[in-house]
């Protein structure tokens, strides 16, 4: 690859570095070996060969990393890329962004705009295959493209998984349940000791994607008990498999079986009340239809009133709320760790000192076939500021 001025002349190239881009006229040859008919392409950096594109074995040492049929990118600039969102978190977008106004600051603004989608795309491709070639090397995957970076992952990820497990584990195998096929990585969760099961008990803020979303307490249980301290007496919509009927836990395993991605899926051991459809006596004993979230309205079950705590009977005792979702929880308190800001929800009932109260009707969210609930905070809304700004409330919203 040769950087040229002349744009006119076929198989010209442009190169993105870090002092903007260039122009390069992209050489090549094919085998025509009569022996042997291969027709493999021979370029900078890498082989085409039966629609896979074999890279050189030390293509990262060379001074351009060609991603595709029409752009190449200097190795020295991807390594800025990737400082950048190790350690500013940079999206594509804001890599993109930063590019065109370093190096195309003299472009009309419309022009500009419509040059930071195309720039990102580039990029995007550029370090996805950068940091593949790099993983590869590091754990001895060959350095072949099958198409779109996403079937060379889908082609290599068995190998990726052993590679990873064998470097991570030292190779460790032993005759303890799970050893060698499940691999526990600690990322500052603990998902090695016992979990509290107090879910949909706190809000995680994450910053750079502008996403919030629900999660759970992450402490010990007290001895004896699936909670800890703060939620040993928590009044939540979450209700544990044990508390739930045998005959609608029966119901809703079968359907979460009949509807998981993976046969090896696991089952849920907490189900979540979304809302009171209905009410009935039979045998004068009370029993309430439950649409449960994340199950649709035909899998509701009906459930015995000694199952459902009393504060969800009691926002139900008005029948016109039949159907309704059950209100958002209150913000109790909020923290912040790092660059993250953590909310502590609550259902309980308010009192004259608390700054919160029930606000809203549309807490609940799910998010496809992960069955994880989220909610992202309605920015509209303005802030209830009565004693320090930490103690805010804030309505969350569904999607429209």
């Amino acid at each position: 690859m040769v950087p040229r001025e002349d744009e006119k002349e076929d198989g010209i190239f442009t190169i993105y570095t870090r002092d903007g881009t260039k122009k390069g006229k992209h050489l090549g040859f094919r085998c025509n070996n009569r022996s042997i008919p291969c027709r493999a392409g021979h370029y900078y950096g890498y082989v085409t060969l039966n629609n896979k594109k074999c890279y050189d074995k030390f293509a990262l040492k060379n001074e351009y990393l060609v991603t595709s049929s029409q752009t190449a990118f200097s190795v020295s600039y991807l390594w800025d890329c990737l400082l950048q969102i190790l350690f500013s978190n940079a999206s594509f977008e804001s890599l993109a962004k930063v590019y065109n106004n370093l190096h195309y600051v003299n472009l009309p603004e419309d022009v500009l705009e419509r040059r930071v989608e195309v720039h990102r795309k580039r990029i995007a491709e550029a370090i996805f295959s950068f940091e593949f070639l790099e993983i590869g090397a590091r754990y001895g995957v060959p350095p072949i493209i099958y198409g779109s970076i996403d079937n060379t992952i889908l082609h290599f990820k068995d190998d990726l998984r052993d590679k990873f497990r064998e470097v991570w584990t030292a190779n460790h195998k032993c005759d303890k349940k799970g050893c060698s096929s499940v691999l526990i990585v600690d990322g500052g969760m603990k998902p090695t000791r016992p979990l509290c099961a107090a879910k949909l008990s706190g809000v995680k803020e994450f910053a750079n994607s502008g996403m919030t979303v629900v999660v759970g307490c992450q402490k010990i249980p007290q001895p004896g008990s699936k909670y800890c301290a703060n939620h040993a007496d928590i009044i939540s919509p979450a209700m544990n498999a044990e508390k739930v009927s045998s005959s609608s836990r029966m119901n809703l395993r079968k359907y979460r079986s009949e509807t998981a991605l993976s046969k090896q899926a696991q089952q849920d051991q907490v189900y979540v009340v979304e809302s009171i459809m209905d009410k009935k006596v039979e045998n004068k004993k009370v029993f309430y239809k439950i649409k449960w979230l994340g199950f649709p309205e035909e899998q509701c079950t009906w459930e015995p009133s000694k199952n459902i705590q009393e504060w969800i009977i009691s926002y139900y005792s008005n029948k016109e709320r039949y159907g309704e979702s059950l209100p958002d929880p209150k913000i109790k308190r909020t923290k912040k760790a790092g660059n993250q800001t953590y909310y502590y929800l609550s259902w309980e009932g308010g009192n004259g000192d608390d700054v919160s109260k029930w606000v809203g009707t549309s807490f609940f969210e799910l998010v496809g076939d992960d069955g994880e609930v989220v909610s992202q905070l309605d920015e509209n809304e303005s802030c209830n500021t009565r004693k320090t700004k930490d103690k805010r409330e804030r309505r969350y919203s569904l999607p429209a």
